[in-house]
């Protein structure tokens, strides 16, 4: 089981910013519900599923991840998130 909370923040619109996250999750073959404002996610990893759900305000995402594989930390969920947050301009 998984509580993992973080915040990222983005330059850009809410707008841009969903897109964003829809471009990532649907890379990697996840499922997504949601708006400019919350939703939640499912995303594959090899080994098991990352899932959490996200609220958008005030320019950043603040995401809480509610399930993920015991060898996948929280920390590298965080880490590669926020490598392509940055490489789509956030």
């Amino acid at each position: 089981m998984a509580n993992v909370n973080f915040k990222i923040p983005y330059a850009g619109s809410a707008t841009e910013l969903l897109s964003v996250v829809k471009k990532t999750i649907s890379k990697y073959n996840g499922t997504f519900e949601g708006d400019i404002h919350q939703g939640s996610f499912v995303m594959p990893v090899g080994i098991g599923n990352v899932e959490g759900n996200y609220t958008i305000a005030n320019s950043e995402i603040a995401i809480n991840i509610t399930k993920k594989p015991l060898i996948v930390s929280g920390k590298m969920i965080e880490n590669q998130l926020r490598k392509h947050m940055n490489a789509a301009g956030g």
